[in-house]
């Protein structure tokens, strides 16, 4: 009786239920056009020429995950709305309960909000699948409870995920914003600063490093991806509940320390106002720098920076007027620590394009056009990795050819290749028309004797040197088709 006292109020849960049972009706709503009115369709008109085997993940699929994606973040938005208003958080908190019993109350009607149109949607698929049988469809009890179970557990996730955003602003659309930046924020950066490293590093594969599951840093690529099999990785049931635990507590956590009169504030905590600031003015500056990739790439680096930096600021002092002394010194401080962080980060890869791995460190070695022709080999069971001598030799002798060319030819989003020459008495930057024929894509693995993976990928001219197309003809195995390939 004592827990229940502490940790739940019914006048609370139950006001919650009047207020807020709009957010219930829109996702059984949103559910019910998306499964139930779908397969009733089916079993209404023959048109339907394709068939869903236990698989209710693809029945409307799209708009399943567009729900998914809006409704708990409404939720979470509007059931801790009280805190962003000064009226309603004064009267809230001069009841005579306790912060933790508001806290989790308000996340047990949200729970409750969320999950009874799941299950209601669940029941009436089940009475249908069990009433109303057709050809054009067919789940098992086990799919159906499948479906029931992953569309509940993330839609827990993106609520709670909502919540604790929540506890760090006082802005309903801030909070909107900042959720769904989060939710994609880390695949985001990694796949920026992969571009940038692809942009200034002669080489760099960041196509393979994509490939190594980068979209598990982000929830919402993650669901995406995987909604539509309805299998997802065991690392996901393994990181996710542990993560949902850790959003209650650290939303508990800051529910206790937000002072209640911060109202309309972009960001509540001040210690969390210059993280803000540095995660808006890196990622504003990989973004612009990858639009001027190239030779203005430190320019596209400078504006991306100021301009990030002017839109926090704005967003801060809420008014355009935010020159000053002391915002032009955090600025430059800001520049300074970057252009510090990107010195380093130049040191440190500084010999990147120039490694080449010994031949006593290498096991085998590959050769072929992109790491998808790779993973195709390795998806039909093929070998990849040859530990012939005389392959290893001439895929080293062609690497090392690679790089003496001493061109760097980096792909734009138009259909041209921006050719920069490296001589060490011309630098120039060149400008030539793309035509594929021109060109050809050479992807080169070592597998070492540590176990580690030495993984390069070239853009080669064709017509450049006739002498690299020569020897990649004459460098092949059993395992590596290039030569049919080309020819």
């Amino acid at each position: 009786m004592k827990l229940k006292t502490s940790f739940f109020n019914t006048g609370i849960f139950l006001q919650d239920l009047k207020q807020h049972g709009w957010i219930s009706l829109l996702y059984f709503g949103g559910l019910f056009f998306a499964i139930p009115i779908q397969l009733l369709q089916r079993n209404s008109f023959e048109s339907y020429n394709t068939t869903i085997n236990d698989n209710l993940f693809i029945v409307q699929g799209f708009f399943q995950l567009i729900i998914l994606f809006t409704v708990p973040i409404l939720a979470g938005i509007f059931l801790f709305r009280y805190l962003q208003e000064k009226k309603s958080a004064d009267y809230i908190h001069s009841l005579p309960i306790r912060r933790e019993t508001l806290y989790s109350t308000h996340l047990i009607s949200g729970f409750f909000l969320l999950l009874a149109p799941i299950c209601l949607t669940t029941i009436l698929v089940a009475l249908i699948t069990i009433i109303q049988p057709t050809a054009t469809f067919s789940f098992s009890f086990g799919n159906i409870v499948t479906w029931a179970a992953v569309f509940s557990f993330f839609t827990i996730f993106l609520f709670l995920f909502t919540v604790v955003v929540g506890m760090i602003t006082s802005l309903g659309v801030v909070q909107g914003i900042f959720t769904y930046i989060f939710l994609v924020l880390p695949t985001m950066l990694i796949q920026l600063i992969l571009y940038q490293l692809e942009t200034h590093l002669f080489g760099f594969p960041s196509g393979y490093m994509n490939s190594l599951g980068v979209e598990l840093w982000s929830p919402l690529f993650t669901i995406y991806n995987y909604f539509p099999m309805g299998r997802f990785p065991i690392t996901i049931w393994i990181i996710y509940p542990i993560l949902c635990l850790v959003l209650i507590w650290l939303g508990l956590i800051l529910y206790r320390i937000r002072s209640i009169e911060v109202t309309s504030q972009v960001i509540n905590f001040r210690l969390l106002q210059p993280v803000l600031k540095v995660g808006v003015t890196v990622c504003s500056m990989l973004l612009v720098g990858a639009y001027y990739s190239g030779q203005s790439v430190y320019l596209g680096y400078f504006i991306g920076a100021i301009s990030g930096y002017i839109i926090v600021e704005m967003a801060y002092q809420k008014t355009w007027k935010i020159i000053s002394y002391q915002s032009l010194k955090s600025f430059f401080g800001y520049a300074i620590a970057l252009s510090s962080i990107l010195f380093l980060v130049q040191l440190y890869l500084n010999d990147y394009e120039d490694r080449l791995p010994k031949k006593n460190s290498i096991n085998g070695a590959y050769l072929g056009y992109s790491r998808m022709d790779m993973e195709d080999r390795l998806a039909n069971g093929q070998e990849i990795f040859t530990d012939q001598a005389d392959f290893i030799d001439n895929v080293l002798i062609l690497h090392e050819m690679a790089l003496s060319e001493g061109e760097r030819y980096i792909k734009s989003t138009d259909p041209v290749y921006t050719v920069i020459s490296e001589d060490a008495d011309d630098f120039a930057v060149h400008t030539v028309g793309y035509d594929a024929q021109d060109f050809v894509n050479i992807f080169i693995a070592y597998e070492l004797t540590n176990g580690k993976l030495f993984v390069r990928e070239y853009f080669i001219p064709l017509d450049s040197d006739g002498s690299i197309m020569e020897f990649l003809k004459e460098t092949r195995d059993d395992n590596n088709n290039l030569v049919s390939d080309l020819n």
